[in-house]
């Protein structure tokens, strides 16, 4: 194996009009394999006592200067389209050639670990402009392997991890993540909601924020919610890998093909009644997509709803509260029997919570909704008979409908 140095590049990519091309790689004939060997005295005489010390001198966070990169080191010592050949045959050489480059890196990468930086890093160019430079399926029995012993050296040592890869890579991002982080970390998944819409969730919100900081109940509310938005758990990985994939890329919920632990998710066997809410604005799950399910399920009892507010606007959004829950007490009553639960008692939570409300509105990322009915009533709890003697006893062992334990909540 050859090392980066200026000397063995001016000898390797000296060919004009060809970047990043070796034009004379070391093995281009698998026949020297045999007596071929990586440059182990380049580790054996690695001196890193002064990375420590640089470490001890500085706060800033740092990182390795190694870069194992198999794929590249591959195509270096092969050649790019001897290795593509090599791949697409499966020839054994190739196998041995990756245990021999995969080998020198594993212990590069464990010299490095021992040290006080805060990262070690990796890299591998792997997207062209619209597809991997191999199929996913390939990637994941041949390379994917060798990333993972590289995080396992590096989370076992503390130490956080760097992968640099380029192109399209669409196809294996799901695994980079999982085997870089363990799980699907959540502040990432929140920069990528953020991403979707940037200018409402990351600019226009704090805007509304910035109009109202003298009203120190909507800032308290602001706050709060800001918390509850960006304290996110981590989502376990291979739950993030199957949803990425079955739900996303190949969309086989509503196909009728999704598999869960080896059974069949069929939509059809959902008969019961189905109240479906959604925003028309909401930018996670778009309305187009939550317009499909009704459609598909088996049951004869089913109504959309799509209320005029983004995805969290649903619940913290005042004017969609005044649609939202009082809706699905009526769609319960409906279905439980006016007659057979009476509700106690209805309150009209509006009034009161308006402030909060418009508070946990701006900071969702949700325009604020002003009231075009007129003044709200104040609150007011209103008892209603229901006609019926019944002795306390009695009532005690009458247990509440879903309709009245939601009711007494709102």
């Amino acid at each position: 194996m050859l090392p980066d140095t200026p000397d063995v590049e001016a000898v390797l990519f000296g060919e004009d009009g060809v970047a990043g091309e070796v034009a004379g790689p070391p093995l281009a004939d698998f026949g020297t394999l045999d007596s071929f060997q990586p440059p182990w005295e380049l580790l054996d005489g690695l001196d890193l006592s002064d990375v420590n010390e640089n470490c001890a001198r500085s706060d800033l966070y740092t990182r390795a200067g190694c870069c194992p990169r198999p794929f590249e080191r591959m195509q270096f010592l092969r050649g790019s389209e001897n290795l593509f050949y090599d791949l697409g045959y499966g020839v054994a050489e190739v196998y041995r050639l990756r245990d021999m480059v995969h080998d020198y890196y594993v212990r590069e990468m464990e010299l490095w670990a021992k040290t006080d930086v805060d990262a070690l890093s990796f890299m591998d160019d792997w997207g062209a402009q619209t597809a991997l430079l191999i199929s996913p399926n390939q990637w994941r029995e041949f390379y994917k392997p060798l990333y993972r012993d590289y995080c396992r050296i590096a989370h076992s040592h503390g130490k956080a991890i760097f992968f640099h890869s380029d192109g399209f890579i669409e196809p294996i991002y799901p695994d980079l993540v999982v085997e870089t982080h363990g799980n699907m970390p959540g502040d990432m998944l929140n920069m990528g909601f953020l991403l979707l819409n940037p200018a409402r969730l990351m600019l226009d919100k704090y805007v509304g924020y910035f109009e109202n900081v003298h009203d120190k109940t909507f800032v308290e509310n602001f706050i709060r919610m800001e918390k509850w938005i960006f304290d996110s758990p981590d989502v376990p990985g291979d739950t993030f890998r199957q949803f990425a994939s079955d739900f996303y890329k190949k969309n086989l919920l509503i196909q009728n093909k999704l598999e869960i632990g080896g059974r069949h998710v069929d939509l059809k066997n959902i008969t019961m009644p189905l109240l479906n809410f959604y925003g028309m604005y909401d930018h996670l799950v778009p309305p187009e997509a939550c317009g499909m399910l009704t459609k598909c399920v088996g049951s004869t009892d089913t109504e959309d709803i799509t209320l005029d507010t983004g995805h969290i606007g649903i619940y913290v959004s005042s004017k969609c509260q005044r649609e939202f829950a009082p809706k699905i007490v009526r769609w319960l009553r409906e279905r439980d029997g006016e007659a057979k639960f009476p509700a106690a008692y209805t309150v009209d939570t509006a009034a009161t919570a308006q402030p909060v409300m418009d508070a946990l509105a701006v900071a969702a990322g949700k325009a604020d909704e002003k009231d075009k009915a007129g003044p709200r009533p104040r609150a007011k709890r209103v008892a209603r008979a229901s006609g019926r003697k019944q002795s306390a006893a009695k009532r005690q062992t009458v247990k509440p409908s879903l309709t009245q334990i939601i009711q007494d909540t709102i």
